[in-house]
């Protein structure tokens, strides 16, 4: 994976700069690219592929809804959480409190180590630094 050279300016202290790595995002994939790509590497079409995945996103959502942890062997767990508001009583508390959710994933252990054996390149800092129309192109878009 591609590291590419940022500016970072803390708003504490505007004068100080410093420059760190952050990840150098080279193309976009879709549903439709992986669907495409899994149907290549296996017996199953394209189609079929969407489909499993859309009844997937379905059943996914159905026990995340329901209060359930949903776990892929292999691949991690999904959990719904919330944000609500703290009270003085249990009383006190109501569903009014709640302010938001958030879909929680946690990756396996499988795939955490297959991630962590990522080779890095350090890209040269005015590979990316595109100014366009005062601002600055996003990764992909300097690709193309």
């Amino acid at each position: 994976m591609k590291l590419k050279v940022i500016k970072c300016v803390d708003p504490r202290n505007p004068l100080e700069v410093k420059y760190r790595l952050a990840p150098f995002y080279s193309y976009n994939i879709d549903l439709d690219g992986i669907a495409e790509n899994i149907s290549r590497s296996s017996s199953v079409n394209k189609a079929d592929v969407l489909g499993v995945i859309d009844a997937l996103k379905h059943e996914l959502c159905v026990h995340l809804i329901n209060g359930g942890i949903v776990l892929f062997d292999g691949f991690g767990s999904f959990r719904l959480s919330i944000s609500s508001m703290a009270r003085n009583t249990p009383e006190e508390t109501s569903l009014e409190d709640v302010r938001g959710s958030k879909i929680i994933y946690r990756p396996d252990g499988g795939l955490k180590e297959q991630v962590c054996k990522v080779k890095y390149e350090k890209m040269p800092y005015d590979a990316f630094a595109v100014e366009v129309d005062g601002g600055t192109k996003t990764d992909v878009e300097q690709l193309e």
